[in-house]
């Protein structure tokens, strides 16, 4: 059973922290998207140890915090309500909630919503474009590719964008439908190439050129636009 110690604020050097302690056995440090610090300690390890950990770290943890901060600014989470703008295939959708339709429903550039729609069920629309949407992508360049993919599932990922398993099962995070369809484009033919290649060798790359020539603009791209993973947030992870 996991033991876990009770949170602690503490400041080391400059850094404000969480200190939360666990029957883990590594000492490991969190950034949030609102900036905050959380360190991940063991619970017996000394506080000196943790602080000579934070301290070698401080530049770096103070980097990502500026980033965090800034990403927040320029993409903060939307709540699901009338006029808010949600990113969408390199546009927006405005929200509008209508007493009148029953299902979410897409008009030109406005997403209208049922009265009292929440996150989930936003969630859920999202992902169901994202697989009719992802899924003929993906069989359009399966096919002029010549290759073959076992499955498709369509995630709900923050860390990634997308991934190819060992036996060739491609997952797909319903992000994608909140930034540059050319970067959608992009993940999708990276995935496929994975069926060639199980790694990111020079060969990999290679073949991810021959069908992306300017790859590395969606690959920048995707870093710049990562905080659209936070945007919605499922009701009750908020």
């Amino acid at each position: 059973m996991t033991r876990i110690a009770k949170d602690k604020k503490i400041t080391i050097g400059s850094i404000p922290c969480t200190l939360t302690r666990s029957s883990r056995r590594t000492l490991s440090v969190a950034v949030g998207r609102d900036g905050e610090v959380v360190i991940h300690a063991p619970i017996r390890m000394p506080e000196y140890a943790i602080q000579k950990f934070v301290l070698e770290k401080e530049a770096w943890i103070e980097a990502k915090c500026r980033e965090a901060l800034e990403r927040n600014r320029l993409h903060p989470p939307i709540s699901v309500k009338t006029g808010e703008h949600l990113p969408w295939l390199g546009g927006e959708l405005e929200l509008q909630m209508s007493r009148t339709v029953k299902r979410i429903r897409k008009e030109g550039n406005r997403l209208l919503l049922p009265e009292g729609t929440g996150a989930d069920a936003l969630i859920r629309w999202i992902r169901k474009q994202a697989r009719d949407h992802l899924n003929a992508r993906l069989d359009m360049y399966a096919q002029r590719m010549g290759l073959i993919y076992k499955s498709l599932k369509i995630t709900g990922a923050t860390g990634r964008w997308g991934s190819c398993s060992h036996d060739d099962r491609i997952n797909l995070s319903w992000h994608l439908m909140l930034v540059f369809p050319g970067c959608a484009d992009y993940v999708i033919v990276h995935e496929l190439c994975h069926i060639l290649h199980k790694d990111h060798s020079p060969a990999f790359w290679a073949t991810v050129e021959e069908w992306i020539r300017d790859y590395r603009k969606y690959e920048k791209e995707l870093k710049d636009h990562v905080a659209v993973m936070d945007l919605l947030t499922p009701e009750g992870n908020g």
